[in-house]
């Protein structure tokens, strides 16, 4: 039988998310993973085929084994990783969106750090990755991703110089070095939620001479021992780091 508008009405969800999966139609740096998220195994099998059928280029096209941890059915679109992806795209949530009716897609992709656009939105081809050769794994996004991110958090600090080696930084500034290793650096609740950390954690009358000594260093940063770590707060931004050792001399 085959859908009509709105058959899939309610069942299917407003995530979208690209390049968080694995392709099996060819490796990453060729193949983009779709993912459309469903509540049920039956409208996820008649999307399957529903999208198999269509008129728009696909490589593979396939349903979850198992539901993910939401209990939600996953249905996998991979299509070539090139210019022409952008324009099939729309047109994929053009054709979806009949079965579905008016969606308010929420679109997130491993490049964007949990951060989600609308499907309209042309700031989301910024995280998107067109081209073959300028692909770069997951791990290497993970690692200039944070170290971007390091560099930023210290804009305003006092520091003459900031040296960042893997998850180590050497930070020197008032005549001072201090190495630590970086465990989480992003939004306040973000960091705190993720790291399961609560306010309890903090133990304000207990800043260690490390804390105290980094406070002098960095100038109008906050910072204060956290269960095992030293969260560095800046504004709405935390830092969170552990393993620290203070260097004296050369």
């Amino acid at each position: 039988m085959s859908l009509k508008n709105g058959d899939l009405s309610g069942t299917i969800l407003q995530d979208i998310s690209i390049d968080e999966f694995e392709p099996k139609a060819g490796k990453d740096l060729e193949v983009i993973v779709v993912a459309f998220y469903l509540n049920d195994q039956g409208p996820a099998d008649d999307l399957n085929t529903f999208i198999q059928r269509g008129f728009i280029d696909t490589l593979d096209v396939e349903v979850s084994p198992n539901t993910d941890e939401d209990g939600r059915y996953l249905v996998f679109v991979e299509m070539s990783r090139d210019d022409t992806f952008p324009n099939k795209f729309q047109a994929l949530l053009k054709d979806v969106g009949n079965l579905s009716g008016n969606m308010d897609w929420k679109v997130k992709t491993y490049f964007s750090n949990g951060k989600s656009f609308a499907y309209n939105d042309p700031e989301l081809y910024n995280y998107v990755i067109i081209e073959p050769d300028d692909y770069v794994s997951k791990d290497e996004f993970k690692l200039q991703d944070m170290n971007e991110s390091i560099m930023n958090f210290f804009n305003y600090s006092l520091l003459y110089n900031l040296t960042i080696n893997g998850s180590d930084i050497i930070l020197e500034g008032g005549g001072k070095k201090m190495i630590a290793e970086v465990v989480d650096v992003g939004d306040y609740d973000d960091v705190i939620g993720r790291n399961f950390l609560g306010e309890s954690a903090f133990r304000i009358a207990e800043r260690s001479f490390e804390a105290s000594t980094l406070i002098s260093m960095l100038g109008d940063y906050n910072v204060l021992p956290i269960g095992e770590y030293l969260c560095v707060n800046y504004n709405d931004r935390v830092m969170l780091l552990k393993d620290t050792q203070l260097k004296y001399g050369k």
